[in-house]
């Protein structure tokens, strides 16, 4: 099993992009079980970002096994599970009101996520 960081800049300074190669079923699995736990909490502006930027992640990057369509299928599951988190009316507030308390991630998210990611609550 091969697994390839990046360091890469972040709004928070640096972070760091796990690309999988090998262990691409368990980096899904992680993903799966943290979608599903975020699902079963109510909203926070916390639990807001992070479904909005581990949304933004899965936008922008796929997995390194190009040839995998059941895998390609799960990972594009799993966007779309974190951006129904983000589409809820209860999460959508959560986030205006963190916007509106002068929380920078929530200004960071239109700035610099993916554009078609087209967040709703987006401040």
């Amino acid at each position: 099993m091969q697994i390839e960081v990046d360091e890469q800049e972040s709004a928070h300074g640096h972070g760091l992009v796990v690309r999988e190669v090998g262990a691409a079923e368990i980096a899904v699995e992680v993903m799966e079980a943290h979608v599903r736990h975020l699902d079963a909490l109510a909203p926070t502006p916390e639990r807001y970002f992070a479904a909005a930027t581990v949304a933004a992640y899965l936008t922008k990057e796929t997995p390194l096994r190009f040839g995998d369509a059941e895998l390609h299928a799960r990972w594009h599951r799993l966007r779309t599970s974190y951006l129904a988190l983000t589409d809820r009316t209860a999460w959508c507030h959560a986030e205006r009101d963190a916007f509106t308390a002068g929380d920078n991630r929530m200004t960071w998210l239109p700035n610099h996520g993916p554009p078609e990611l087209n967040l709703r609550a987006e401040g």
